[in-house]
């Protein structure tokens, strides 16, 4: 899909339409990148777990032994909390590993940019299929842990494709944008550094939602990070369903950004070649 098809395609299907035309070529170059990431490695792929189980080791310790009032937040027990903490920092994980590397994109695949034919649109959805294998994995490692420690697993817990699909579509949005911008500042790399980390710390990953003050409570879940953790835990943890009408909010907000952030991209694409 060249980036004059882009610019005739208005419809807020056309991330989907992007997507569908060279899913060949994704799928290729997502597999590619996945193995490239672990190639060398005396462990191989299994960093990917090995890594979220140590970040919730470290997690659980400080919280429920050095602050242990922040671990009885949920009233749960010390295996409850590690779960909780796991779960937002999958959702976490999952948005970080797309944006953080978003603004470098072009530069990283320079030899891509070059190349005037290869459809550049679909680098954020590589970018988004290889954070999801590792989500993927590391989800596999929650259902296990709550399963051992509950007996089983809420059937609300077949929701969470639901919860997330809204956060995946902002998340496109908002790599479109930042990989056209980040093709003329690498500043912006630094910027984005310092915000994702920032949010780590304002999305309800090490305590529930419920602590935030009432006042605050309602523009602290506009954080779409901070609801889909919310949302997330209802459904894979609590067994309840989901806040419906605030998630159909959230699905037409991430239509929308990640369509604005196609045409974003598609509309600075031309000047990429020039600059890199």
């Amino acid at each position: 899909m060249t980036s004059q098809a882009l610019n005739i395609r208005r419809g807020p299907l056309m991330p989907f339409v992007c997507l569908w035309r060279h899913r060949g070529l994704a799928w290729q170059l997502t597999v590619r990148d996945v193995k490239a990431r672990y190639r060398g490695a005396l462990l191989g792929p299994f960093w990917a777990i090995f890594q979220p189980l140590l970040f919730l080791a470290v997690f659980t310790f400080v919280f429920t032994v050095i602050f242990p009032s922040r671990g009885a937040a949920w009233g749960a027990n010390r295996a409850d909390f590690a779960l909780a903490v796991f779960l937002g920092l999958i959702v976490f994980w999952l948005a970080s590993d797309c944006i953080t590397r978003a603004p470098s994109l072009m530069r990283s695949n320079a030899g891509l940019v070059q190349n005037v034919v290869f459809p550049l649109e679909i680098l954020p959805w590589i970018t988004l299929g290889e954070a999801v294998f590792h989500a993927g994995l590391r989800f596999l490692i929650f259902l296990v842990a709550f399963a051992a420690v509950h007996g089983g697993a809420p059937w609300t817990i077949l929701l969470l494709p639901l919860v997330i699909v809204p956060l995946v579509l902002i998340i496109l949005g908002i790599s479109w944008i930042l990989a056209a911008l980040g093709t003329f500042s690498r500043d912006l790399d630094q910027v984005i550094n310092v915000i994702v980390t920032a949010a780590m710390f304002v999305s309800a990953i090490f305590y529930p939602v419920t602590l935030v003050p009432a006042a605050y409570r309602g523009y602290f879940l506009l954080n779409p990070l901070a609801f889909t953790i919310e949302q997330a835990r209802r459904v894979a943890m609590w067994g309840e369903p989901p806040a419906w009408a605030a998630l159909g909010g959230f699905l037409v907000a991430g239509l929308v950004t990640a369509w604005l952030g196609l045409r974003w991209f598609a509309r600075s694409r031309g000047r990429f070649a020039d600059v890199l």
